[in-house]
């Protein structure tokens, strides 16, 4: 027998229009969570997940994610000469572990679309607040880090550019790229109802802060959806 549950509805995404920006991008999308025998999902930037191991405390697996990330060069004067970033799907490794009301998470994600995005490994610490069966809110920290295919993609200025880049050549590692703080909320309504949103306050650190392809260290990522609930 095929056990399931599976959401549907609008979503937005509002972030950096590329890695340091100063201005934001909105992006539209249609959300869909849907889990099959607690083995096989989907989930907002996670196209098709598989678990290999889950239970109520712990889950640990592999997906196919979306990255949305990425760098129009005729968007900004300053990127003018610097090659176009596309958004990529990576390969993403994940496991999380809760103990009472704090849960903590890791992933590694490798650009498998051939984009230059390199891979990108995050770990965060959440506390949840419970405060009904209906209604609860997660926060807190985490850190971000990129090998030197990612650094170089987003942060870099060749020092044999073109006359056509005003930027100083600068050259990136593999490091941290930063700190940041994560929350969560969703609010289920009349049973069916999911209304959420998911932030993500970061500080650029190491050559992504220091690179002078960044406008600004401070970067917000936001979130929000309403989706119907299935089953």
């Amino acid at each position: 027998m095929i056990a399931y549950h599976a959401s549907v509805g609008p979503a937005a995404y509002v972030a950096p229009a590329y890695p340091g920006a100063r201005r934001s991008r909105e992006v539209w999308f249609p959300f869909i969570d849907a889990d099959i025998n607690d083995r096989f999902y989907t989930s907002a930037a996670d196209l098709v997940g598989i678990y290999g191991y889950k239970t109520e405390a712990t889950q640990a697996g592999a997906a196919i994610a979306w990255d949305l990330t990425h760098r129009i060069s005729s968007d900004d004067e300053r990127l003018r000469g610097l090659p176009n970033v596309n958004e990529t799907a990576r390969f993403k490794l994940f496991a999380s572990r809760t103990v009472y009301f704090v849960t903590g998470d890791a992933n590694v994600a490798t650009d498998i679309a051939g984009q230059g995005q390199g891979t990108l490994a995050q770990a965060n610490l959440w506390l949840t607040l419970p405060f009904s069966s209906t209604f609860s809110v997660s926060v807190g920290p985490g850190a971000t880090w990129a090998d030197a295919d990612y650094l170089r993609t987003f942060y870099s200025v060749p020092a044999n550019h073109g006359p056509g880049v005003s930027l100083p050549a600068f050259s990136t590692r593999a490091g941290v790229v930063d700190a940041h703080l994560n929350g969560f909320a969703e609010w289920v309504i009349f049973s069916h109802y999911r209304i959420g949103a998911s932030a993500c306050l970061a500080h650029l650190k190491g050559d992504a802060g220091a690179s002078p392809i960044t406008q600004r260290r401070g970067q917000a990522t936001l979130v929000a959806w309403i989706a119907y609930r299935f089953k």
